[in-house]
Parts: structure tokens; sequence; C-alpha cells
């Protein structure tokens, strides 16, 4: 599996999600709590990714909108630089869960958890936003590429 495309395809389905959010009646605050989440795993797998001990993360229950757009930028960037760094490899990385427990898994694995577990996250934000009578967001990846070819 190649993930080239990956940061960017995270930085526009992240944007899209947030302006989504934004431009709808006040959200439920769990909306904002799971996008909170998704932005802050995606820099809790890159910190294993990279073997930098990673902070404990649980599901925010305070947040601060206007500190997404600036982690929505962060996190890709820092999943393009280290995509690159990858160079076809593909190292097992040896990290420990939230709950102590040690694990090994391929970078290419964990690299397609942090697709699937956003893609989650914001399939679980579409309906908030829906039922605050705003437009959810289209983020399915083809969209992406489709736009991006």
């Amino acid at each position: 599996m190649q993930f080239d495309r990956l940061p960017d395809y995270l930085r526009w389905a992240n944007r899209r999600m947030l302006d989504s959010m934004e431009k709808a009646p006040p959200l439920e605050p769990r909306a904002w709590e799971i996008a909170t989440h998704l932005l802050e795993a995606e820099s809790l797998w890159l910190d294993r990714l990279q073997a930098r001990p990673s902070p404990p993360i649980s599901w925010p229950t305070l947040t601060n909108p206007a500190n997404l757009p600036p982690m929505i930028d962060r996190n890709a960037s820092a999943y393009e630089q280290y995509i690159s760094h990858l160079a076809g490899q593909n190292p097992t990385i040896t990290y420990t869960n939230t709950k102590g427990q040690s694990f090994n898994n391929t970078a290419h694995d964990i690299l397609a958890h942090v697709f699937s577990h956003g893609a989650y996250h914001r399939g679980q934000i579409a309906p908030l936003v829906k039922r605050a009578n705003g437009t959810p967001a289209q983020t399915d990846y083809i969209l992406f590429v489709r736009e991006n070819q």
C-alpha cells in the first residue's frame, strides 16, 4: 500500500470537516470533542511511529475550536515528512498504548489505521452537523482523488 497521498487527504478531509462544523448552527459539544480526539490521535500515532513518548490521550471534554486548524496543518505536515523518510520501507514499530500494553505493528498498518480512524470519526461528526441543520462535509477519499488528479 502506498501512503504518499495520505497527508494531503488528511489535510483536505479535516479542513472540510472543520469548515462544515464552523458553518453549522451551534453544534453539540460532542462534535467538537470528536474532532479534537481525531486530531489528537493523529498526533499520538505520529509520536508512536517516531518512537517518541506519547502522552496518554482520552476524550477531551473542553475544546477550543480555534486550536483545531493549526493541528490539522501540523499533523499533515508531520505525516508528509514521516512518509517521505520511509522511502519505501515498512519498519516494525514498537509502542505502548494508553493502557500500558506493548504492541508491534508495521508502519504501513499504523498509517492505514490513521486513515480509517479519521474516516470513522468524520463519519460520526457528519450526522451531528446535520442534526444542527448544517451541511455535513463530504470527505470520502475518492472525492479527494477526483478533485486532485
